[in-house]
């Protein structure tokens, strides 16, 4: 039970990281379009 708890908390903190580090790719790959590409968002 216990190892299940840390298992399933690290299981977590990686979807976790998983989540935050495709946000920031996404968003970075939204500003490289935006400065490649400015007219498209206008």
């Amino acid at each position: 039970m216990f190892s299940d708890d840390i298992g399933g908390r690290l299981k977590t903190s990686a979807s976790t990281k998983l989540k935050v580090e495709t946000a920031n790719c996404q968003s970075s790959n939204r500003v490289r379009a935006y400065r490649t590409h400015p007219t498209r968002w206008f």
